[in-house]
This record gives structure tokens, C-alpha cells and sequence, in this order.
């Protein structure tokens, strides 16, 4: 089977409703995608339900693997890029299996990656957004999180929290996976302070994010505090 050039990388759990409606409308971009599903063992059988897509996608690209047991994001993220690389991509894409983060949008973070080494799909420039759902609350402690977590890094970049992005694989290639130190969701302003670090190019374009629409959100108190702890971790590697 020939590696893709671009591979799009999903962490899951507790996504079996959500993981065909991604993967079916991800090819419908026809944009030779492979996939690689990284599951944290869901007790829900998301797992399989991924393996059982990937036999009917026959000639497509698609790893499924599934970890022992839910040990952050971070980790998710870093064993998926690590496979993404080994398997030769040229284009990692990085999002979420909730249907928040519009499948359309990956052609535009792949135009964009002609010029760029980092493009993220962001909630907080001109033209993006959240849809109605959202909830107000939700909006503002994003913003806010998002605010505070660029200006105490210093880094340009409105929505450094969010999870939808492009990588060059090149890029990947020179992050040290072995010295990131968060596992939640404060990875992805973790992984943006290094590319900054290394004076890769970073861009940002604009989507509108969709609330999920099935299963919960994996957001909770716990995870702000390790946040808010890790981030502090991060600035000391100025």
C-alpha cells in the first residue's frame, strides 16, 4: 500500500457514533487521505468500530492503534504523529473525532502548508468563530484561557489552544517528543510554543467550530488545574 502524502491523525475515546460520520466525510473530500485512529480504549468500542471502517476502506491508508489504557492527549497525539512520520507523510493533519472541527477546512490548512510550516484552523481571528451551542460560558473561558496562554508564553497565535492544525511532517521531525511535559489539553499550546521556539513559520486561518454532536465533553476541573501547572512547566523552557 502507498503511504499519502497528507495523514490525518485522531485520538478517541468514547467516539463510537461519531468515528464513521468523520471518516466518510474526510473521503469525501477526495483528497487521498490516510488515517491513523488512536484509541485509548474505549469502552465503548470505538476501537473496533474503527478497525471495522478501516477493512471496508480497502486500498486506503488507515492504522488503528489501540493503547492499553487513557493516558492523555499528549501521548495520543505523540504516538499517532510518531507513526505518521515512520510511515512516511509528507502533511500530518491533526483534529478531533467529535465533528466539531469541520472536515472541509483540511483543504484549505493543506494550500496553506505550501507556504507555511504550522497552520492552525482558528476560533479567534476575523471570520471565526463557535456555533450557538457553545454556551456562553464555555466562550469566554476559552477566551480568556487563550488570551492568558499567549501573553504568558509570548507567542502571536489567538487560538493556541486550538486542537485543529497542519504540520508539515518536517516540522514534527524536529520537536524532541521525549521533553514534552503535558498530557491535556494544554499539549496544544505546548506544541505551538516549540514550533515557535524553532522559528518555523506559523499561520492561522479562520473556521467556525461546531459543538459535538454525540458523547461528552472530556473537559473538566482536573484537567484546568494540570493545565494551569503544566503551563507554567512550559514557560520555564524559554
Amino acid at each position: 500500500m502507498i503511504t499519502p502524502k497528507i495523514i490525518v491523525v485522531i485520538p478517541t475515546y468514547n467516539e463510537v457514533e461519531n468515528i464513521g460520520i468523520i471518516i466518510n466525510e474526510l473521503n469525501l473530500l477526495e483528497l487521498n487521505l490516510g488515517f491513523i485512529i488512536v484509541d485509548d480504549s474505549s469502552p465503548d468500542g470505538t476501537a473496533d468500530k474503527a478497525i471495522e471502517i478501516s477493512r471496508l476502506l480497502d486500498g486506503t491508508f488507515f492504522r488503528v492503534i489501540r493503547r492499553e489504557r487513557k493516558s492523555g492527549i499528549a501521548k495520543a497525539y505523540i504516538q499517532g504523529f510518531t507513526e505518521a512520520i515512520n510511515s512516511g507523510a509528507d502533511i500530518i493533519i491533526q483534529m478531533d473525532a467529535d465533528l466539531s472541527h469541520p472536515p472541509e477546512k483540511i483543504k484549505d490548512l493543506v494550500i496553506e502548508l505550501n507556504e507555511f510550516d504550522v497552520v492552525i484552523a482558528s476560533r479567534y481571528i476575523p471570520d471565526g468563530g463557535t456555533d450557538k451551542e457553545y454556551g456562553i460560558f464555555r466562550l469566554l473561558l476559552s477566551k480568556y484561557s487563550n488570551f492568558f496562554i499567549r501573553v504568558f508564553l509570548g507567542i502571536k497565535v489567538f487560538d493556541i489552544t486550538s486542537g485543529y492544525k497542519g504540520y508539515k511532517s518536517a516540522v514534527l521531525k524536529q520537536i524532541d517528543f521525549k521533553k514534552i511535559i503535558s498530557t491535556g489539553f494544554i499539549f496544544q499550546s505546548e506544541m505551538i510554543f516549540e514550533c515557535n521556539k524553532k522559528n518555523f513559520k506559523i499561520k492561522e486561518i479562520p473556521y467556525v467550530f461546531h459543538s459535538r454532536n454525540f458523547g461528552n465533553s472530556k473537559l473538566t476541573i482536573k484537567i484546568i488545574i494540570e493545565a494551569i501547572y503544566k503551563l507554567f512547566l512550559i514557560s520555564l523552557k524559554k
